[in-house]
């Protein structure tokens, strides 16, 4: 029971400050590209590369997770987000922006189904993963 403890509040408190982050960095983020002369086409051109990037990394990170441990994808993927976000914070002019914001797509494409799968894979049974997944458990 202190396992299934310790890897549902590892899980919940990293999905929780990951969730957090993105909901108030992404509604700054729209205005502080404004506020770098880019248009809200620019602005969308940037959202949707990030997304496109994302798809074709987060299919292939899923084997090499398979391969080396979805624990050391998910660092690797979180590490590489990080960069983006210190290029991205420096940027000195759009094409920076659109090059961090590159690196942070496929970041993101590298850790975003990793740590579920080890989650699941740690609790290693049907109950744990249920009581991890139901939603309120409190």
């Amino acid at each position: 029971m202190t396992a299934l403890r310790n890897h549902e509040f590892s899980f919940l408190s990293i999905s929780f400050i990951i969730s957090l982050s993105l909901q108030l960095m992404g509604a700054y983020l729209i205005l502080w590209f404004y506020s770098m002369g880019l248009s809200f086409t620019g602005i969308g051109l940037i959202t949707s590369m990030y997304m496109v990037l994302t798809l074709p990394v987060d299919v292939s990170s899923s084997a090499f997770a398979d391969k080396y441990g979805r624990l050391k994808i998910f660092s690797i993927g979180a590490l590489i987000y990080g960069l983006g976000l210190i290029s991205l914070s420096v940027s000195p002019s759009p094409i920076f922006v659109f090059l961090s914001y590159g690196v942070m797509g496929i970041g993101l494409g590298i850790y975003s189904n990793t740590l579920e799968a080890w989650i699941v894979d740690s609790l290693n049974s049907s109950e744990g993963v249920a009581r991890v997944f139901q939603g309120n458990r409190w």
